[in-house]
């Protein structure tokens, strides 16, 4: 999980790394999706974030999980500037795509502040 937020500089927009986490399970456990679910739920709330953007993973499930928490679940989209009517889904590949410009010219960082990383 990675909150983030997005400002304005004379250099720019910036993109600044807020929180990052992440969830792990060992070889004989499994991950406890529910309780993933809800401790995203508590950290967006923390940060005043209303809507969560992942991926297709669970079908329905992880969708209906946010929204019992309160949080919209939505899946992100790309449209092109030169072509208003073409959307695409937003994977990890085409993220990572889209911010390399950002990485190169040191436009994104990572905050200090309130970072985790849970394994």
């Amino acid at each position: 999980m990675v909150i983030a937020h997005s400002e304005d500089s004379a250099a720019g927009l910036r993109v600044v790394q807020d929180v990052m986490k992440s969830w792990g399970r060992t070889r004989s456990s499994a991950v406890d999706l529910e309780g993933v679910v809800k401790e995203i739920a508590a950290c967006c709330r923390d940060y005043s974030c209303a809507t969560v953007v992942g991926d297709r993973y669970g079908s329905g499930w992880v969708r209906e999980r946010f929204r019992a928490e309160g949080l919209r679940y939505v899946e992100p989209e790309l449209k092109r500037p030169n072509e208003p009517a073409a959307t695409r889904y937003f994977d990890k590949s085409l993220a990572y795509l889209e911010m390399e410009p950002l990485f190169a010219r040191g436009a994104s960082t990572c905050s200090t502040t309130r970072s985790s990383a849970v394994s």
